[in-house]
């Protein structure tokens, strides 16, 4: 497809109720999904500038490419729109809905946990790792959402966060560590620098006080739980 039938598919899907992300096939049957800027909102004030956003992720591709990184392939971006080829089923999609038998979920999270480790090693973070956004297309795992990628080095602490971004990830979709979160962890450790897997095993003492007063509220919110099972989780890998 050339970028005039870009245009105008994205031109026809605006015209329908807005959705931030949706897919659709091409002719040949291929698919892709269309990525469109954030509308602006009042939690924009805290989470920025939604084109910024869009720009960071398009940025991001030479970045990743350069060293080769497994990211999602953009094959047109305007003003407003990023179009990507799809890449396969998500990490969340593969785990809730037990796609696969145990063995081969358990090689897909561990190639994952490789080349989240690869991205670290060349001192690049994710910016907020989910299952979401990892795809499996039946051979390679393919990393997405930048939107919160910078072109910088990022610092050790800031990396040990970024890894618990998808640890956190995980207890939001579960109650206790599977086998999958297993595999991708210690694919993760083995491939990791050992400084850096010591700062990830620091996080429970780094976010002690804020454990302590979670712990002392009644509360159903899935953010909270989800921190305190995976403080719970990096204290047992200490």
């Amino acid at each position: 497809m050339d970028n005039h039938e870009f245009e105008k598919i994205i031109e026809d899907l605006s015209k329908e109720k807005y959705k931030r992300v949706q897919s659709f096939d091409d002719s040949d049957g291929s698919k892709f999904w269309i990525k469109s800027t954030e509308k602006l909102s009042i939690k924009h004030i805290l989470k920025g500038n939604p084109r910024k956003a869009l720009i960071r992720e398009i940025n991001a591709e030479d970045v990743l490419r350069r060293i080769g990184f497994q990211s999602s392939k953009i094959v047109f971006h305007s003003r407003k729109n990023i179009v990507f080829a799809d890449a396969g089923s998500t990490l969340e999609e593969i785990f809730r809905e037990k796609k696969f038998t145990s063995k081969i979920r358990e090689k897909i999270f561990s190639q994952a946990g490789e080349h989240f480790a690869y991205l670290h090693k060349n001192q690049y973070s994710h910016g907020g790792l989910a299952l979401r956004d990892i795809c499996w297309d039946g051979k390679k795992v393919t990393f997405l959402d930048f939107e919160k990628f910078r072109d910088n080095i990022a610092k050790t602490k800031k990396l040990s966060v970024d890894f618990y971004y998808f640890i956190h990830s995980w207890f939001k979709l579960s109650d206790k560590a599977g086998p999958e979160l297993l595999s991708f962890v210690n694919s993760y450790k083995a491939a990791s620098d050992k400084i850096l897997w010591q700062e990830v095993l620091n996080i429970p003492k780094r976010y002690n006080i804020l454990e302590k007063i979670s712990l002392m509220v009644n509360t159903k919110n899935k953010d909270i739980i989800a921190f305190q099972r995976a403080i719970e989780f990096l204290k047992v890998e200490n």
